[in-house]
């Protein structure tokens, strides 16, 4: 694979090799050494000043003044510290070399586009100079040899009366070559005409450029009417002339020729047997001076063919410096500094889409251009051959294209027919290239996108395939159908941009407002009609003027098809709600709940005038509830919520409300602390589903099940985030066989796994790796889930033996389903640690449960104690005991905790559950729910580092021992010991009695991992 890609790319590796040597190995001379000797300093001084005065110079004059390579590099810092350090060196009587490197310090400090700029002026009136010069020597000789020949015909005339028979013939076919050599001159000297007048132009719009900028800047402060009707009159035909100039390109004209009636490329054939009736000396004189004749315009017609070569290639250049010219124009005319011309002059400017479109037109006729010049360079030497004879060059060009053409139809099968598997492999290498850590939704959406822009660009690409095939084959007409490709890709990329758009507006993904179904189809019915409308009649207003294009009616057309569609348009909407009005009836009757409007839509029902009611009522109903929608979406943001629970809680703290410290289950209910404790057990009554996630599962369950092959699942999140109530509602919902292991802490080791998994998978002790792998693989299709495969890893040399193992094991046995769990920070430090990480076929991040689900999941646990809670903390306002409180401002009060609960805790279910344990003061059947304590981050920013590097090394271990943080901090195991008494002070670390592994306290979980992260000292395992 590595050895195809550089040899493909070697040619370009090679250019750049070259290129970038080119540039470092050879040094740029200095300024002494490349100036023209030839020229006085006077004469320098002025061409420079000319060059800082932007106005043109001869190009070679220019180039003897300064190396051309200084007006392409943006970075001149080398040349500028030569010109100083030269500068300096000169004396005092050296002045007008001084004033000349001075001008050139000047020239060097111009901007890189102002530069470039000066080169192309220079260019550009070089090419007219040269153009005019040349096409005046061509028309000229040109006329010296119709002249000629004008002469040679009177002469032949004249010698055809005294000749005799066979004379006569071959003096006639010696006039008929003479007719043809003479319209052979005629054509070349038609093309140089055309040259001619090119250049004019093309000198006559650079003259106008400069006298209309030159009368603008002159009169900025005096604005008259004859200015702004100049300032008007240059920006009509700086349009009209871009868009000729468009066209011509895209209708392929700068490499056709002036076509004429009478000339022929063929050649006058004498015959065979002229030569055996010839009897006079002289006939065979004539006849030797016919054939010297032939073979001289045999030779003219091989040199009109190169000649033709380089007029296509003049009308190149002629384009390409006339763009330059219209633009630079165009941008110095709308350039801010004519700020109050623009403003006077407001009335002809076009109207916005046409100014865009032309815009976008343009940029299109630049790519086109370079297109058709590429496209002409790899053609040239073919049409060369052609005109001179070589007809089996077309034959094979002719071979080219069928096979191009059959290639095309076998991809375009290929590629519409394994649609699936493509998208497929291009979502795999998508999710790869973002680490594999995407939700299920966000998945879906990727893959959507894939396949709607996969068929739009395998769609657009075949068309304009088919369409340079076909021209290339000589059907020329094709060029006129791809405007109506673009009109084509364009109207289905903004039609798939509003069917986008519209869902948003009706909130149709959130149903949690109790909105019905009809209304969200008002919603997207209303918002549907004005855009698409407009839509509908831009694809046929381009696909009009596209059609009539080439006719002068056009221009008269296009000043009234506006004001048509405009006019139809309410026509359009009267249709639309005419036909839809059974469904309009419906929504203005649920928006519109008064009597009055009841009683006039009962009037109008079946009237003429019904429509219109109906698409006032309803539009207005709508629009309110489109935005209510959108606002309650926008209120129901994570980051509103964030904000407004982190300034609830700063309000509540600054009034003094009463907190709660710490967990005491001996004063809450018997029985509490089994289901809100931190061990506490799962249940199905207190499942949420994570549907993201468990379809994504059972979808890849099942796949595996009707075909068993490798597959690999892994299950990443925080510590208490849910991972095994995800792993028990799967095993649940399997119908198979399935075998469940919890790796214990200190599995590093390769030895002690190995004996782990053989105790928990097998009935028996294996001795080495590949028997157990036999083993499995005899196995009949199996699920297995591995969960806290963190414990297998330990961050030392050769701590990760144990995890390769595992990853060994779940590749080689390739007919079972595995299925594991990992704390985020430990997969986080295994992406930096190990290679070939993307070993899992889906990788799922569990992120934390919204608002909602935090709350349900508290009370639903809450329901066996019938406690009645009290959130009164949670009011701003202090009132007395005896004021009645509504129910809807406890409701708030009630909101206000959970969000406060949510925020701070990030949905994690065993934080939330700790913290609402803490927040509880019961008495009896009473509970009085008190604003949680949060710990003070200020103390961590006392802890040492080292201190911090062990809080680290726990949380990326989800638990370690004292022996095993030796080995991960290299410490002794009294530095440990001392380290963890500082922590112990502040109960940030607790010690599992049961596995004697050291955790972070729930209380300091969540400030702890937040603290580490922003320190970069602990990762996320996330992007």
């Amino acid at each position: 694979m590595r050895y195809k890609f550089f040899t493909r790319n070697f040619f370009s590796y090679l250019f750049l090799t070259l290129w970038l040597g080119g540039i470092f190995v050879f040094p740029s001379a200095s300024f002494s050494q490349v100036q023209d000797p030839d020229l006085s300093l006077l004469e320098k001084k002025s061409l420079l000043q000319k060059v800082l005065d932007q106005k043109s110079i001869d190009i070679q004059n220019l180039k003897s003044l300064v190396p051309q390579a200084w007006f392409e590099q943006e970075d001149l810092t080398e040349e500028k510290q030569k010109i100083i350090e030269e500068l300096d060196s000169l004396h005092d009587h050296e002045k007008d070399k001084k004033e000349l490197l001075s001008l050139t310090l000047r020239l060097l400090d111009l901007g890189l586009d102002t530069r470039k700029k000066i080169i192309k002026e220079s260019q550009m009136q070089s090419l007219i100079d040269s153009s005019l010069e040349k096409s005046d020597r061509n028309v000229n000789r040109a006329e010296d040899e119709l002249d000629l020949h004008e002469r040679n015909k009177k002469h032949l005339k004249n010698k055809i009366h005294s000749s005799e028979n066979v004379g006569k013939e071959i003096l006639q076919f010696q006039i008929l070559l003479e007719n043809k050599y003479e319209n052979l001159t005629q054509y070349r000297k038609k093309l140089a005409e055309n040259m001619a007048e090119k250049s004019l132009e093309l000198s006559q719009w650079k003259k106008r450029r400069d006298e209309t900028l030159e009368s603008i800047q002159l009169s900025k402060t005096s604005i008259d009417s004859a200015k702004v009707g100049l300032w008007k009159d240059a920006m009509a035909s700086i349009y009209h002339a871009l868009e000729t100039s468009n066209k011509t390109i895209f209708s392929r004209q700068l490499t056709k020729l002036p076509k004429t009636s009478d000339f022929e490329t063929t050649l006058l054939e004498v015959p065979s047997d002229l030569l055996s009736r010839i009897e006079n000396p002289k006939d065979k004189e004539s006849l030797e001076h016919l054939r010297q004749r032939q073979r001289e315009f045999s030779d003219a017609l091989i040199r009109f063919s190169l000649e033709k070569q380089k007029y296509i290639e003049s009308q190149f250049r002629y384009e390409k410096t006339l763009r330059f010219l219209l633009k630079d124009f165009r941008s110095n005319m709308l350039a801010d500094e004519h700020r109050d011309w623009r403003d006077v002059a407001n009335k002809f400017n076009p109207s916005p889409f046409s100014s865009i479109y032309l815009e976008l037109e343009t940029i299109a006729g630049d790519s086109m251009f370079v297109f058709e010049l590429w496209r002409y360079q790899w053609s040239s030497k073919s049409e060369v051959h052609n005109s001179i004879g070589q007809y089996a060059w077309t034959w094979v060009i002719r071979i080219k294209q069928w096979f191009k053409l059959i290639l095309l139809i076998i991809g375009l099968y290929l590629v519409l027919r394994w649609k699936d598997g493509l998208i497929q492999t291009l979502s795999n290498w998508t999710r790869s290239w973002v680490s594999g850590t995407w939700s299920t939704a966000f998945g879906r959406w990727v893959v959507t996108l894939i396949d709607n822009f996969y068929v739009f660009l395998v769609i657009g690409l075949a068309g304009f395939f088919l369409i340079s095939l076909a021209m290339d084959s000589g059907f020329s007409q094709a060029q006129k159908y791809k405007p109506y490709l673009y009109l084509f890709l364009q109207y289905f990329l903004l039609r798939g941009l509003l069917e986008s758009l519209v869902p948003m507006i009706s909130q149709r993904k959130y149903q949690s407002f109790g909105q019905s179904k009809s209304e969200i189809l008002a919603i997207e019915a209303t918002f549907r009609l004005i855009p698409f409308y407009v839509l509908r009649i831009w694809v046929i207003w381009k696909g009009f003027f596209i059609f009539l294009g080439q006719f002068f009616a056009i221009s008269f057309l296009s000043k009234w098809i506006g004001y048509i569609a405009w006019i139809c348009l309410p026509c359009f909407i009267f249709v639309a709600v005419h036909r839809n009005r059974d469904q309009w009836r419906q929504t203005c009757r649920s928006l519109s709940p008064g009597q009055r409007w009841q009683k006039w839509l009962d009037r109008a029902k079946g009237k003429v005038w019904e429509p219109l009611l109906l698409l006032l009522g309803g539009s207005f109903g709508v629009y309110l509830i489109a935005w209510r929608r959108i606002g309650k979406r926008i209120v129901d943001t994570q980051l509103t919520k964030s904000f407004q629970a982190m300034v609830s809680r700063a309000i509540l703290e600054r009034s003094k409300k009463q907190k709660a410290t710490k967990i005491d289950f001996s004063q809450l209910p018997e029985g509490y602390e089994d289901i809100f404790g931190p061990y506490s057990l799962w249940k199905d009554q207190w499942h949420i589903d994570r549907k993201d996630i468990s379809e994504d599962l059972m979808q890849s369950y099942e796949k595996w099940k009707s075909a068993p092959s490798g597959k690999t699942s892994l299950l990443m999140g925080e510590r208490g985030i849910g991972k095994t109530a995800i792993v028990e509602y799967f095993l649940q919902q399997c119908d198979g066989e399935s075998r469940r292991a919890r790796i214990p802490f200190g599995s590093y080791r390769k030895e002690k796994l190995f004996d782990f998994l053989c105790q928990e998978f097998f009935d028996q002790k294996y001795e080495t790796e590949n028997q157990m792998i036999d083993a499995l693989n005899q196995m009949e299709p199996t699920v297995f889930v591995l969960e806290r495969i963190e414990n297998a890893v330990l961050r030392k040399v050769g701590g990760f033996d144990a995890f390769s193992f595992l990853m060994n094991i779940m590749l080689k046995a390739k007919k079972h389903f595995w299925f594991c769990t990992i704390n985020v920070h430990t997969w986080g430090f295994l992406q930096h640690a190990m290679t070939d990480m993307n070993c899992f076929s889906y990788v799922y991040h569990v992120k934390g449960l919204s608002e909602d689900h935090i709350k349900d999941m508290i009370l639903k646990r809450n329901r066996e104690f019938n406690l009645n809670f009290d959130f009164s903390q949670f009011s701003y306002k202090e009132k007395s005991r005896w004021s009645y409180k509504s129910w809807d401002q406890k409701k708030r009060e009630k909101d206000l905790y959970f969000r406060i609960l949510w925020d701070f805790t990030k949905g994690n279910p065993r934080e939330a559950l700790f913290f609402w344990s803490s927040s509880l003061q019961v008495s009896q059947q009473d509970a009085k729910v008190l604003l949680f304590d949060v710990p003070e981050t200020s103390i961590l920013d006392d802890i040492s580092d080292q201190g911090l590097m062990l809080l680290s090394a726990i949380a990326e271990h989800n638990g370690l021992s004292k022996e095993n943080l030796c080995f991960v901090l290299r410490i002794q195991e009294d530095v440990v010991e001392r380290l963890l008494e500082s922590l112990d002070v502040h109960g940030i670390v607790f010690e599992n009695k049961r596995s004697q592994t050291l955790h972070l306290d729930s209380f300091w979980y969540r400030s702890v991992t937040h603290y580490l992260l922003r320190r970069n000292l602990l990762y996320q395992g996330v992007k």
